[in-house]
C-alpha cells in the first residue's frame, strides 16, 4: 500500500526535521502580537506553562520579570513561527521572539490555548500561552 500525498505547504512555509517528525516554520508571526499581550496582561503569571517557569527561574528572573518581558515584545524581536512538534496536522501553531529580559535575551515560545471547563457549570481556567522561556 503506497503512503498517503504529502499535504502541500501553505506559502512562505518551509519544513524542518526534528528526527522523523516534520516541523512547518514561517517567517511572519502567528498571533496578533498585541493579543498576547492583552492575555498576558490580563492574566499575568497564569499563563505561564510549568517548563517556562523552570527557563525564566534557571534564568534568575521573577515571574514579575518574566511578564514584563512579554509585554515589552515588539515586533522586531519576532524569530520564527513554527508547529508543534507534537502536531503531525501542523495546524497548532507557536510563535518563537528572542526577547530582552534583565538577565539578558530570552527565547520566547508561545501559542494560545484555551483550556476546556472541568463541566458546564465550572469557570473555564485561565488560557496557556508561553510554552517556553529560557536563556538564549
Amino acid at each position: 500500500m503506497t503512503p498517503p500525498p504529502a499535504k502541500p505547504l501553505p506559502p512562505g512555509v518551509t519544513v524542518r526535521k526534528v528526527g522523523p517528525i516534520d516541523v512547518w516554520e514561517k517567517q511572519t508571526p502567528h498571533y496578533v502580537l498585541s493579543q498576547v499581550k492583552t492575555v498576558v496582561g490580563q492574566h499575568g503569571a497564569s499563563v505561564f506553562g510549568g517548563k517556562a517557569v523552570q527557563g525564566f527561574t534557571a534564568m534568575g528572573l521573577q515571574t514579575q520579570h518574566a511578564v514584563a518581558a512579554i509585554l515589552n515584545l515588539e515586533p522586531r524581536h519576532f524569530f520564527k513561527s513554527m508547529t508543534s512538534e507534537d502536531d503531525p496536522t501542523h495546524t497548532l501553531w507557536q510563535d518563537v521572539y528572542h526577547g530582552p529580559t534583565p538577565n539578558g535575551l530570552a527565547y520566547i515560545k508561545f501559542m494560545i490555548f484555551y483550556p476546556p471547563a472541568k463541566s458546564s457549570t465550572a469557570l473555564a481556567p485561565p488560557p496557556k500561552l508561553v510554552i517556553s522561556f529560557k536563556r538564549l
